[in-house]
């Protein structure tokens, strides 16, 4: 009985089987987008992840764990655009990347997703 609490407590939270990620606009990953992302992702995002996005920006080797390489196709490989959009977004638990909600707009978020994904061997 207690599992019948806990299960919608989960879902809601994002966590479990019942996970769904949020699907890119229509034009996502076009040039305009991808290059508003990339002058986005300098602004905000270099600092910590490189400005290659190789994870080596000036900040990473202070933070409470080490920025991934967007550059590596297993990387990319294991992360749908929606995905990364989430991450941003949400933030990450339990590591050092911040919830970009409240301080950056969706579609600058799917900027943002656009240039991270374009790094990678096929744009998603």
């Amino acid at each position: 009985m207690h599992g019948w609490k806990v299960l919608p407590i989960l879902i809601a939270a994002g966590c479990g089987a019942g996970s769904t990620w949020p699907s890119p606009p229509a034009g996502f990953g076009d040039a305009d987008q991808v290059a508003t992302g990339r002058h986005l992702f300098e602004e905000h995002c270099a600092i910590c992840h490189g400005e290659s996005g190789d994870g080596h920006g000036q900040r990473h080797s202070s933070l409470s764990s080490e920025p991934p390489d967007f550059n590596q196709p297993d990387w990319q490989g294991r992360r749908s655009a929606g995905h990364v959009y989430a991450i941003i977004q949400d933030g990450k638990r339990g590591t050092s990347m911040p919830a970009w909600v409240g301080k950056l707009s969706s579609d600058q978020i799917w900027a943002i997703t656009a240039s991270v994904k374009s790094r990678g061997p096929e744009p998603r």
